[in-house]
């Protein structure tokens, strides 16, 4: 791909908002009425313009990074549409990461951006972000593909774009980290000290915390990994996934996966671990797996605390814990312990989503509830085998 492609839109803009550190010259708009905006399709691995403007921006997180979609394609073979704003100094002003997927129930679409849950537009001002979405929603109905699917964290990005169908989602938790020499305050003062307890418990019984370092080690997490998921019943990620995630993110310091062990005379047991992607002023909270039968030694808890206290020290502005699906009372009392707000996500889909597809997001508890009973007795390879088609093709 090339920044020579035919420009899908242009807009004429009197000034972008904001201009961010080191990416200023790439981020500031020139405040002449006249200053028009193009979009083009760009590689982002290879154009140094795209890391530089995420990693800038206040917004950015690892799902925007070059490097993310290099594990997206690696892994599953999907091939990149991504989308760039710039004016005619070659400036970016806005990117859009898209994918083409086909899924059996969506048809061939575009996806920013598959099995991942939140990616919409990172721009600096709106008129950007309808420049990039007018150019997908019109690079949609071009190359045979079916529709177009954005997953964002802003509830009004379809007011400007035709057709372009908001739903509202499921909830992510995100803990706002105060700026140093401040602590992070967590949600109250009550749950402060559950959360005080619950790491001195860890600490007095000797779990320490630590980074995976070798692929190896990386695989004995993802049994765990493996075995949690079967309890919760949710379908896995592959190995290939860690592996090439591991392999991509990890050198650029975006991925890392914290571990809790218990030293014993034999060496020392693993007792669960977490995946954490750190990019800009986001770290994501992102896969985890535990030792059912060690949780009153309270390691996951430890887990939360350092990762939490350690994106603080990098000056990072926000925590993401995730997900939580509607009806899982547990999980979210969990992550509001920790001082994180419910924010809500978005899918916008171009055109209206079918029938059949709302049908299925809407039974998405239903289903999954009916689905736990049989998932938590399948073998541990089924269901690796199985999470791989999963994530393959839905």
């Amino acid at each position: 791909m090339s920044s020579n492609h035919p420009a899908w839109d242009d807009v004429a803009i009197a000034s972008a908002e904001g201009q961010y550190g080191s990416a200023a010259q790439g981020m500031k708009a020139d405040n002449d009425p006249a200053t028009r905006l193009r979009v083009v399709e760009i590689d982002a691995e290879t154009d140094r313009r795209w890391a530089e403007f995420v990693t800038a921006h206040p917004e950015g997180h690892l799902y925007h990074h070059p490097a993310w979609s290099q594990v997206i394609a690696e892994t599953y073979g999907y091939r990149p549409a991504h989308l760039a704003c710039e004016d005619a100094a070659g400036n970016l002003h806005g990117v859009l990461p898209l994918f083409s997927q086909r899924g059996l129930l969506s048809g061939r679409r575009l996806v920013s951006l598959p099995h991942t849950p939140v990616c919409g537009p990172l721009t600096t001002s709106r008129a950007a972000t309808a420049a990039l979405l007018r150019a997908a929603v019109e690079r949609a109905g071009a190359d045979g593909h079916q529709g177009l699917l954005i997953k964002a964290d802003a509830p009004d990005l379809s007011t400007d774009i035709p057709g372009l169908v908001p739903v509202q989602w499921d909830p992510t938790y995100i803990v706002d980290l105060p700026s140093p020499p401040q602590p992070p305050a967590f949600s109250s003062a009550r749950h402060r000290e559950r959360i005080k307890r619950a790491v001195k418990k860890a600490l007095k019984n000797g779990v320490v915390t630590r980074e995976v370092q070798t692929r190896d080690e990386l695989r004995d997490w993802y049994h765990l990994y493996l075995t949690t998921m079967r309890r919760l019943g949710v379908p896995p990620r592959s190995f290939r996934f860690f592996t090439v995630a591991w392999e991509r993110l990890r050198p650029l310091g975006l991925m890392s996966v914290l571990l809790a062990e218990l030293p014993t005379s034999n060496g020392t047991q693993m007792l669960g671990g977490c995946v954490y992607f750190a990019c800009a002023r986001t770290t994501l909270f992102a896969f985890t797996g535990y030792r059912q039968d060690a949780l009153s030694l309270r390691p996951n808890d430890l887990i939360q605390w350092t990762a939490i206290h350690t994106a603080w020290e990098r000056g990072h502005h926000r925590f993401d814990l995730g997900e939580v699906e509607p009806g899982d009372d547990g999980l979210a009392r969990y992550k509001l312990k920790w001082g994180a707000e419910p924010r809500p996500l978005y899918r916008y889909f171009y055109p209206a989503p079918k029938d059949v597809v709302m049908d299925v997001v809407a039974s998405r508890g239903r289903v999954r509830a009916a689905a736990q009973a049989t998932w938590r007795i399948l073998p541990l390879a089924v269901t690796q085998q199985l999470g791989e088609w999963i994530y393959q093709y839905l």
